[in-house]
Formats: structure tokens, sequence, C-alpha cells
């Protein structure tokens, strides 16, 4: 396996087995990302960073999903940049919506700066997990 970029600035693979972050990790061919509980302000807008990461050469297929702390309706929101281009922004109006859309299935291309976004409409704190497998 080729070594790829762990953060933004290209460090070699890294692994994180049990621990959550902003980064990448990678095992072999795959990759995960934890992110959470982190806090969101009730801005109403996805504008709190889980994810931040850059990409290597290879293609990564994966799955995004997200939660909230079950403490209460308010909407919760994610957007997903690669390149600082949106390429998913969603709100997410109730539970059931939230449950039924996730997890997302999502390709990030080779060489991306990808960031993915969290919020909701009220302070909540909201968990993000990526999960997916490298091709070359």
């Amino acid at each position: 396996m080729a070594l790829v970029g762990g953060g933004i600035g290209g460090a070699s693979n890294t692994v994180n087995p049990s621990g959550t972050g902003t980064s990448l990790n990678y095992i072999g061919n795959f990759v995960y990302g934890y992110a959470g509980p982190v806090a969101t302000g009730g801005t109403g807008s996805a504008d709190v960073t889980a994810l931040k990461f850059a990409t290597g050469a290879e293609i990564i297929k994966c799955t995004v999903a997200f939660c909230d702390d079950g403490g209460g309706s308010a909407d919760k929101l994610m957007k997903i940049e690669l390149d600082n281009q949106a390429v998913w922004d969603a709100r997410y109006t109730d539970n059931s919506t939230l449950a039924s859309e996730q997890p997302l299935p999502f390709i990030i291309p080779p060489h991306s700066r990808v960031t993915i976004f969290v919020g909701s409409a009220t302070t909540d704190n909201i968990s993000l997990m990526l999960v997916g497998e490298l091709y070359a």
C-alpha cells in the first residue's frame, strides 16, 4: 500500500485506533475517522469542523454517518466540502429523516482536501463517523 496523507500537510499513514479527532486514520486498505462528540453553537448552520484531512493517490469509497446526543429534535446539519467546494449540504428536520438517510455513501477522489462540518439549530453535541476502503 502506498503512503497516503493523514492530515492537512500530507503526513504519512496516521493510526489512532481508539481515539477521536479531525484526521483520517489508515490501517491497511481501511480508512476511518471518528469525530465527536463535538459541541455545536446552535447557529442553524453546519459550521463546526468534525473532520478535516487531505487524501493521497487512492480513491476512498466510504460511508459517512452522524448523530446527536439524543438531547432534542432540533434540525441537524451536515456539509461536506471537497477542495473548498460544497458537494453535500443537508438539513435533517427530524430524527426519522436523519436515520433514514444514513449512512451516506460517498466517494472521495484522489488528492482531495476534505472538510466535514456539522451543526444544529440548538446547542447540541454531534458525533460523526466515516468508514471506508482505499482503492488504487
